[in-house]
């Protein structure tokens, strides 16, 4: 009595098979994602400036610059807790702690 067994491979690239695009497509596709909003950023300065020439100022760009301080150092900390694997996305709640707090010191 003799059996035969058949071999079945799975659908797909091999090793000796054409190099994969997926690769480089997906490369590209998250770099592309990440310098939108860069780009973005460019894109809107380049227009504002053009609209208004005031724009460019050294006293815009430093209001501009000292407004968005605060928020940049709450998402600061707040990529520190999660990174260290703490879920706490209560930015509000801390915000208006900090408030609170300089408000009492600066009147005493």
């Amino acid at each position: 009595m003799s059996t035969t067994t058949t071999e079945t491979r799975a659908a797909g690239p091999t090793a000796s098979g054409p190099p994969q695009r997926t690769g480089l497509l997906s490369r590209l596709r998250s770099s592309l994602q990440q310098m939108l909003a860069f780009v973005s950023l460019i894109v809107l300065f380049i227009f504002f400036t053009v609209a208004n020439p005031d724009f460019a100022s050294v006293s815009n760009i430093s209001g501009i610059l000292l407004a968005t301080a605060v928020i940049g150092i709450l998402a600061l900390g707040t990529t520190f807790v999660i990174i260290t694997g703490g879920i706490d996305l209560s930015i509000g709640t801390g915000m208006t702690l900090c408030s609170v707090m300089v408000g009492v010191f600066l009147t005493y």
